[in-house]
């Protein structure tokens, strides 16, 4: 190291000049090649685990952007759903039939087992037994027409529903073992399978 004030050099170990006694400046120590390669892998380390916490909040943020509306619309198509079956009411068939038009237009549920299953391209037809006696036989039926949704639990013979829909007056059904019977209508807008 040379001294700032006589010009001498002096070895790297010293702090004082061999020459004139003033001191020298404090040597910086350049880091090795080890310690250099050392910082150089610790930076890239460090910013790739950043690009890596970055892509995943970006990842995250999307993914909860894509499924907020469909679960938005999920919750408002249940609040429908429990609006309208709020609004249902419970209707005897014998009054149905008794005065059809009276009745017609009205949200109804009815709770039964399903006694036939009929289809065609637009709708699922079905016949379902209401109102069981005493015994817990099924006396009276009514006739359900329902646009079936995509990826619903099919609706099978036998099978205890509950039907929220309109009453739509009265309608000739044909068993599929042979003869008409008229009975009370419905368009339903939601079939339920029974707990």
């Amino acid at each position: 190291m040379v001294c700032e004030y006589c010009g001498k050099k002096n070895p790297e170990n010293i702090d004082v000049c061999s020459g004139c006694g003033a001191p020298l400046p404090q040597s910086v120590q350049q880091p090795d090649q080890q310690q250099k390669q050392n910082i150089k892998v610790g930076c890239f380390g460090l910013i790739v685990i950043l690009i890596i916490i970055i892509l995943t909040v970006m990842l995250i943020v999307n993914h909860q952007k894509k499924d907020s509306p469909s679960k938005a619309l999920e919750a408002q198509e249940a609040q429908i759903k429990a609006d309208y079956i709020a609004e249902c009411q419970t209707y005897k068939c014998t009054q149905i039939i008794a005065d059809p038009d009276t009745y017609k237009g009205l949200s109804a549920h009815f709770n039964g087992e399903v006694s036939q299953v009929l289809k065609d391209d637009e709708y699922h037809y079905y016949v379902i037994d209401v109102e069981p006696d005493s015994t817990g036989t099924y006396s009276v039926s009514i006739y359900v027409r329902y646009s079936f949704p995509d990826g619903s639990a099919e609706i099978q013979e036998d099978n205890v529903v509950d039907v929220y829909g309109d009453l739509a007056g009265l309608s000739t059904c044909e068993y599929v073992a042979g003869g008409e019977i008229i009975l009370p209508a419905m368009s339903a807008k939601y079939i339920d399978l029974a707990q």
